[in-house]
């Protein structure tokens, strides 16, 4: 009697071997977003220490480089600023870019960085099932932290660092020391060039290097007029234009 033949079993495809290890996210390193419509938010420290664990140290065995900046927009009000750069780790090397809206003040160099890393890590299969969508099944969420546990017990490997909460971000600079200080150097870059002129006794041939000029010039007024803090009361555009004139008025005496 003729023995049937046993179905061979699929060979793993090993293309997959680096998505198959990685693709899996620990819930205990996400967040959801409310901005842009909100979106799960992985942690990048997380991220990084996958790929130490695969790799090695960030910067000799993976990592950015090559990295470019640069403002989208007029230098003294970029609307935007993007970086470009080249990810590399043992297996492969590809470029990379982001960009994100210009907020001074607002760490845009190093989130910028971290954006990208985390997108070129993406394209290898890190957290593959955030980038699917598949965190915003409730059901999902709520069997990652088993999934994820099984998932690494497959591979082979150990348990991550206990997730700590972050530490809270820097508080954003008050509006009102911001916004205005702009405003301030916008009007007398655009309504007293002839002013600015006289007073700089420097060419200016260009209206980035007045507003410098004007902005280390506002710096100065706002710290003379407002020692204890800022002030709304104080009419820095009037103080500023009035240092001017008093600086022109002492250089012509009578």
């Amino acid at each position: 009697m003729a023995t049937a033949k046993k179905k061979p079993e699929p060979k793993p495809n090993e293309n997959l071997t680096l998505w198959n290890a990685v693709c899996i996210t620990d819930p205990a390193y996400t967040k959801k977003a409310d901005t842009r419509g909100g979106f799960t938010s992985i942690n990048a420290t997380w991220q990084a220490w996958q790929a130490t664990e695969l790799w090695g140290p960030y910067g000799k065995a993976w990592g950015m480089r090559n990295i470019h900046y640069d403002f989208i927009g007029p230098d003294d009000h970029p609307a935007g600023i993007y970086i470009l750069a080249e990810f590399f780790c043992p297996v492969t090397t590809f470029a990379i870019g982001a960009d994100m809206p210009y907020k001074p003040n607002d760490d845009c160099f190093k989130k910028l960085l971290t954006d990208a890393t985390t997108k070129a890590l993406s394209k290898l299969g890190f957290s593959a099932d955030v980038f699917f969508g598949m965190y915003d099944d409730n059901r999902y969420v709520q069997a990652a932290a088993q999934t994820y546990s099984d998932h690494r017990a497959a591979q082979g490997t150990g348990t991550p660092p206990p997730a700590e909460p972050p530490p809270p971000p820097d508080p954003p600079p008050p509006e009102a020391v911001t916004d205005p200080i702009r405003a301030v150097c916008e009007r007398l870059a655009t309504e007293d060039k002839d002013l600015v002129k006289a007073w700089s006794l420097e060419p200016l041939k260009t209206r980035k290097a007045a507003f410098k000029a004007i902005r280390d010039l506002v710096d100065v007024v706002i710290n003379e007029t407002m020692p204890d803090g800022w002030d709304d009361g104080v009419d820095i555009y009037k103080a500023t234009r009035q240092r001017m004139n008093s600086v022109i008025d002492e250089r012509h005496p009578g």
